[in-house]
């Protein structure tokens, strides 16, 4: 399997300014009441990632070493990883413009591949993937679906349901959700039943030692990595690099990206599950709406740039971070991260014929919008990016 990857230059590129994600599980949406989980914890899994929890759903399916393993072509290094890490060979099937499954494309690999035994469905962004044609082409060839909602706060699913979405989460023979994607947690992954059918949970997973605990908690106390000095310098000069844009076969390992063996044996942690219970996810999704509001308001006065999304409601009820379509990512891209803008993208991805996800690995930036940013972050993150941007 062939990894594109992107060359940075010589050093890297400087740390982020502002985090990427939230911090600090203090001060940003915590509420003053423990709340149970959306689901009786009997009908839960807790793991300390959604990859780890993925893993145990495939194991589940029956998924074996040599079984094929249908997963979308636009992808982060994280949902391969289960898939090789359990001996199994990853074929890709193409998406849309919308980043939904095109069913064409998934009933042609159906057709010509022997040995598949699950297909992997994600909501790309919150936004709903519409997998109710997937879910009945899986029944028609007793294929399980496992259903990614890694970029829906949990919440989302139980807590902050909208109308229109109540399907999300609940098509999937078993669902795999990352909360600490959302809360300021050091872990946390989510396993399910969806549909209403029988689909046996892997069995509970032992506790972390109390030591692993104390490490957790002192991680989280340490201090934000926010550098308000850099920030105020960045604003008066911008720093260009002189770095390409790379497209060339890289030698990352992702059956090894971010997997821990260690982790794989145990739940998350139980300090994680209080700060994850203990969030106020009305007011941390109401916050994040509003900064991605904000960025798409910016966003439509620039000539290069443009949301995938039109509205902040397609995002879901907490969106994870503002997807933007860039037309020329190559000079963006590198002088945003020369400066410390935190953004994402994922230029690690495995080689397919689907030419959305080749579009998308370099042009498609995944910009913060979490609740931890203030005002004044983000009057100078939309300043920035559309100044470097317009003039790289």
């Amino acid at each position: 399997m062939d990894i594109l990857g992107y060359q940075q230059p010589a050093g890297g590129f400087a740390a982020p300014c502002l985090p990427v994600r939230a911090d600090r599980p203090w001060g940003t949406g915590q509420g003053a009441m423990a709340r149970r989980w959306p689901r009786p914890e009997k009908e839960l899994r807790f793991y300390p990632r959604a990859r780890y929890a993925m893993a145990a759903a495939l194991h589940q399916f029956g998924v074996a070493p040599g079984d094929a393993v249908l997963l979308p072509s636009y992808h982060c290094l994280s949902l391969l990883a289960p898939v090789l890490h359990l001996g199994a060979r990853p074929v890709f099937y193409a998406l849309d413009a919308e980043l939904r499954p095109r069913m064409d494309s998934v009933k042609h690999v159906l057709g010509r591949q022997a040995g598949v035994r699950t297909v992997v469905a994600s909501h790309f962004f919150g936004r709903d993937a519409e997998l109710a044609a997937l879910r009945a082409l899986c029944d028609e060839h007793g294929l399980p679906l496992l259903e990614d909602c890694a970029h829906l706060h949990a919440a989302g699913v139980e807590w902050l349901a909208m109308p229109g979405r109540e399907s999300i989460g609940r098509l999937g023979d078993l669902v795999v959700a990352s909360p600490s994607k959302f809360v300021p947690a050091l872990d946390g992954g989510l396993l399910w039943a969806g549909r209403g059918v029988e689909r046996v949970l892997p069995a509970a997973l032992p506790s972390p030692s109390w030591g692993q605990e104390l490490r957790g908690f002192l991680s989280l106390m340490r201090p934000p990595a926010r550098q308000a000095l850099t920030q105020r310098f960045l604003q008066r000069k911008h720093v260009a690099s002189q770095q390409g844009e790379g497209s060339h076969l890289t030698a990352v390992d992702a059956s090894s990206a971010g997997w821990a063996p260690a982790a794989e044996g145990r739940s998350g942690l139980r300090l994680s599950s209080h700060c994850l219970r203990r969030a106020d996810h009305e007011a941390l999704g109401q916050r994040r709406r509003e900064h991605a509001a904000r960025w798409i308001d910016a966003l439509s006065r620039l000539l290069r740039v443009r949301p995938w999304v039109e509205n902040v409601k397609a995002l879901g009820p907490a969106p994870y971070m503002l997807p933007v379509l860039v037309d020329e990512p190559a000079s963006a891209f590198a002088a945003l991260k020369a400066i410390g803008f935190p953004l994402g993208r994922w230029d690690s991805l495995a080689r397919s014929d689907c030419e959305v996800a080749a579009a998308m690995r370099l042009g498609l930036f995944h910009l913060p919008c979490h609740q931890q940013l203030t005002g004044a972050d983000m009057d100078w993150l939309c300043a920035t990016f559309a100044a470097v941007v317009e003039s790289a």
